[in-house]
């Protein structure tokens, strides 16, 4: 990988170099750079079923569950569903540095998450053949926190801010058959597009007009699922998931009466969604009361983007020099590519319905690393995860007797272990001497869920 946002091209007359005001010009380059990758839903889970499962309900899910891993089984609720669940992710990550590594290591932060999910099944003339389904994830610590460090800097790639941002999805499904369902949706992630204008006198030292523009608007990826059920208890899903991310753009220009236009470009991409096609199978083995699923989840991340931020910057001297062919100043930083692989993750899931009152559920996923050996100048922090989860739920008569139908209350607990990832230097491509590092770690993640049939 090539340096990036440190590694600048500068071209600087002699003048510049003696410029009083260069110092403030890298201050403002540095505040831009202050505002990092797949959906939350993809690595901790939706709801706590269908993350005490591992995550294998591509032809499993019977919920709002299925506006993610397969809309087409939202035909498969006949009664208006109502979920709400809470959960708390916890890393418990670590990094082992070379003695005397000139970069700190940045860890992913505690976060609590809060998901609304409902599901409509239309009735009348159409017999509950069509459903739609709404989901929601909101973090309750920040609405979306967006980080763009440094690619120098040790950073966990998945998890830096990945429960922090809010992911909204919805879908619509129809019953063409009773063995045959599709269903179609989409992910919403809000992107930025803004532009600061600012007149700046500096004989006067004054600000003689500030204009500033902004644009928030949402990127839609498709969710398209079909569900077969070939035989009884046996149920067949495909799902296909569109890539997103949330994008920024944000020039800032500087009219300097005396001197010229300074004008700084930040832009990047990040919360990095890769696109995924996934295969699901269920069966339910009646007469013991249980349910298995298997998913294999294919991810395409050989095309996920650079998450550094990028800047360019221009100084013209039109103040000082009118008709200058060249800028006063002019740099921007390298681009590199990220070197992503695509991977595939298989899932297993069981639950055993005890009673009508009690369920459990376990499962397993395994989650090879994407991101290649980091020898050189990033230091982007991933490794191969063994995901285990267990699951209870709990169901019985609402105790007010205000709705006819039971209310259901469900438990959930998840345990990411990360295996050791090691980075062995090449010294010359290390160009900030952060120096060889190994990292490893857990992360917890548990929580509840209420849900009701209405």
């Amino acid at each position: 990988m090539r340096p990036s946002s440190s590694a600048k091209r500068l071209h600087a007359t002699p003048e510049a170099k003696r410029a009083p005001w260069l110092p403030l010009f890298t201050l403002l380059v540095l505040l831009l750079a202050a505002p990092a990758q797949a959906s939350v839903f993809d690595v901790f889970g939706m709801t706590a079923r269908a993350t005490a499962m591992g995550g294998a309900q591509g032809a499993a899910a019977v919920d709002h569950a299925s506006v993610f891993y397969n809309p087409a089984a939202l035909t498969s609720r006949k009664k208006t569903h109502l979920g709400v669940t809470t959960q708390l992710v916890a890393p418990r990550l670590a990094v082992e540095q070379t003695q005397g590594s000139s970069r700190d290591v940045i860890l992913p932060p505690t976060n609590l998450g809060f998901t609304l999910g409902v599901v409509f099944p239309l009735g009348g003339k159409i017999e509950d053949r069509v459903a739609l389904g709404f989901a929601i994830f909101l973090p309750l610590l920040q609405a979306t926190r967006y980080e763009a460090i440094d690619p120098a800097t040790p950073q966990f790639y998945l998890y830096q801010s990945l429960p922090d941002a809010m992911v909204i999805s919805g879908a619509v499904a129809v019953e063409v058959f009773e063995w045959l369902s599709i269903g179609v949706g989409a992910q919403v992630l809000a992107n930025f597009e803004g532009e600061f204008n600012i007149d700046i006198a500096v004989g006067d030292r004054r600000v003689t007009g500030r204009n500033m523009k902004g644009e928030l608007f949402g990127e839609l990826a498709a969710v398209v699922g079909v569900l077969f059920t070939p035989i009884e208890h046996g149920k067949l899903g495909f799902t296909y998931r569109g890539d997103y991310s949330l994008d920024f753009d944000l020039p800032v220009d500087f009219t300097i009466e005396e001197l010229g236009l300074l004008a700084i470009q930040g832009d990047g991409r990040g919360l990095y969604t890769p696109e995924q096609l996934n295969f699901g199978l269920s069966y339910l083995f009646d007469s013991v009361s249980l349910l298995v699923a298997f998913d294999l989840t294919w991810m395409r991340w050989s095309k996920a983007p650079s998450p550094a931020l990028h800047i360019a910057a221009t100084l013209d001297d039109a103040g000082l020099q009118p008709g200058a062919p060249e800028p006063f100043l002019d740099f921007e930083t390298v681009e590199f590519d990220l070197g992503a692989q695509d991977i595939v993750v298989p899932r297993l899931g069981v639950e055993y319905r005890h009673n009508d009152f009690l369920a459990v559920q376990g499962g397993y996923h395994y989650r090879a690393s994407p991101i290649p050996e980091q020898v050189g100048y990033t230091n982007y922090i991933d490794a191969a995860a063994h995901v285990l989860s267990v699951g209870s739920s709990l169901t019985w008569k609402d105790p007010l007797e205000i709705h006819e139908n039971p209310v259901s209350f469900d438990f959930f607990l998840q345990l990411s272990i990360l295996e050791q990832r090691n980075a062995s230097k090449i010294p010359s491509r290390d160009h900030e001497a952060v120096g060889n590092w190994k990292a490893a770690g857990t992360i917890w993640n548990f929580g509840m869920e209420w849900r009701h049939d209405f």
